[in-house]
């Protein structure tokens, strides 16, 4: 639309004297005479011919509401006839943005003009139309969300719906979502369809898209084209990796689609949505801020942790991973520590971060799991494309650690019918799809094997068992926590006690508190003892905790 020039009244007055006019003239064929002056001013401030001016005021003076030929055949006392001549003006007012057409029926169309236009017009005799360039990512998908609801809305033919579309990606082209959509090299219609899906879940996060919400963007006949090969997997979008079938109970369902999160990362790494805010929950821990510990293993868990840890030096890992990839296996390292609680499974992931110099993210499910049913898959898909980010953007790949993970890899509920339940198996598929697409490195941590499912089992690369240490681990670590016990000492309680390490710190921390409080003991393996004794479970005895 023509930017619309300064005035006053005189601009309401003259579109007032074209109305009557009309009206008392039944639009004859000598109606232009009668107001040329008033036509000319219309025109001009307005950018538009003098049949569109007179059309406009028509629309104009129905005050927003919404008229077909009908009606304004009615409103000046002339056939419909008169009106249908002018199919170009109307089309052109409504390309302009002057008016909206929408489709009432398959033969009827309204027509009417919108109200900021009205407004403005009433108020300052112009109209400036809002800038659309130099818009950010989130303020573009807002642009085209507007766009697509008046295609819904049949207030927007198909063609005019590109032409504003492409207008918008012009006026928009430094931004990084124009530029990567322009690099696909689609086809228009593709494009549209795929600026549809960015839109949809740009504005509403919309992971679960449907045909429903597609359907309005064609033509029947094209609609038919898109959907078969929406059904049948050979859609472009669908070859390209841009989108995939929704997952749903370990299954794709192929009446749901999504963004994969190759789009969702290329197209839309510039707006802050849900599944990025998933940072926060999320413990982020850089390497430098781990301690340095000492931690003792049994035989077979200390060659197996030393493995690994040589297997996640940056310089082995990234060898290991081409040659996998060379070889067509999957490139990602999914790690299950399990065994006894205490047993050092989250330190050793940990200082193995430590050696390695990755960050780790650690997931925290009481944060992941929503009171909302719903919420908590979008959660947990949003943990991972979080990580899937974190891997594009880091030199070196960060740890994704599942604590305490008992919850989400235990035996899935077959034939669950409780909305929980339900949540509960599809936040696991969704983990199990992603460990199948994991390119980076996952390790959990439970205390329950026996109930891991068998799935879950078979994903996991990497399993080691973190059993109760030896006689001689358990010595290493009372003589690491309390350095004033000798050897002897040591080996005393590490015999005595069947502790596993974090029930040894727990009596290293007490020991520690005591000394504070009293100084130093006498007799240390007695005073140990006491605290071993009430560490135990279930020994009705209990704890000194520092105090006499």
């Amino acid at each position: 639309m023509q930017q619309a020039m300064a005035g006053g009244n005189d601009l309401l007055d003259a579109m007032e004297k074209i109305v009557a006019e009309a009206k008392a003239t039944k639009l004859e064929s000598w109606f232009c005479a009668e107001c040329n002056e008033e036509l000319e001013l219309v025109s001009e401030r307005l950018g538009m011919g003098t049949t569109q001016a007179v059309l406009f005021s028509l629309l104009f003076n129905a005050a927003g509401d919404q008229v077909t030929l009908d009606d304004l055949a009615k409103s000046v006392g002339c056939s419909k006839m008169r009106f249908l001549r002018w199919p170009n003006e109307f089309e052109q007012l409504a390309e302009d943005d002057w008016i909206v057409c929408r489709q009432r029926s398959s033969d009827e169309r309204e027509y009417y003009v919108p109200q900021e236009i009205i407004e403005a017009l009433c108020k300052e005799g112009r109209y400036t139309p809002p800038c659309k360039k130099g818009l950010t990512c989130a303020d573009l998908l807002g642009e085209l969300e507007a766009l697509f609801d008046r295609r819904e809305n049949d207030s927007l033919t198909y063609e005019n719906l590109v032409k504003r579309v492409e207008k918008l990606l012009d006026d928009n082209n430094e931004l990084l979502f124009v530029k990567v959509l322009r690099g696909y090299g689609l086809r228009e219609e593709d494009r549209m369809l795929l600026l549809l899906f960015c839109s949809i879940y740009g504005n509403n996060y919309d992971d679960s898209i449907r045909y429903h919400q597609l359907e309005d963007l064609f033509d029947r006949r094209h609609w038919r084209r898109h959907k078969s090969a929406l059904m049948d997997g050979s859609h472009i979008l669908l070859e390209a990796k841009l989108v995939e079938y929704k997952p749903s109970e370990g299954f794709m369902d192929r009446e749901a689609f999504k963004l994969t999160n190759m789009a969702k990362r290329e197209l839309l790494g510039e707006i802050k949505t849900p599944r990025t805010s998933e940072c926060d929950k999320l413990q982020t821990i850089s390497p430098e801020t781990i301690k340095a510990k000492r931690l003792y293993y049994n035989e077979a868990e200390e060659r197996q942790v030393r493995e690994l840890g040589e297997l996640l030096e940056e310089k082995q890992y990234a060898d290991i991973r081409q040659r996998l990839r060379d070889t067509g296996f999957r490139t990602g390292f999914a790690c299950l520590f399990y065994g006894a609680p205490g047993t050092g499974k989250t330190e050793t992931a940990l200082q193995l971060a430590k050696a390695t110099g990755r960050e780790v993210l650690q997931i925290n499910m009481s944060e992941i799991k929503s009171m909302w049913v719903g919420e908590s898959e979008k959660n947990i898909q949003g943990v991972f494309d979080v990580y899937r980010a974190k891997v594009a953007n880091c030199e070196r790949a960060p740890i994704l650690l599942f604590n305490e993970a008992d919850g989400i890899i235990s035996t899935r509920m077959s034939g669950a019918t409780h909305a929980v339940d339900k949540m509960e198996n599809t936040m696991q598929n969704i983990i199990l799809q992603e460990m199948e697409t994991l390119d980076g490195i996952m390790i959990a941590t439970t205390n329950l094997a026996e109930n891991i499912d068998k799935a879950f089992e078979r994903r996991f690369l990497y399993k080691i068992h973190f059993g109760k240490p030896s006689a001689e681990a358990k010595a290493h670590i009372w003589r690491e926590m309390i350095p004033d016990l000798d050897e002897a000492q040591a080996m005393e309680l590490a015999k005595r006690y069947d502790f596993s390490g974090g029930q040894i710190e727990n009596v290293a921390r007490l020991y520690a508190i005591d000394r504070i409080l009293h100084g130093a003991c006498s007799d240390p393996v007695a005073c140990l003892a006491s605290y071993c004794e009430a560490e135990r479970p279930n020994n009705g005895g209990r704890r000194r905790v520092g105090f006499v």
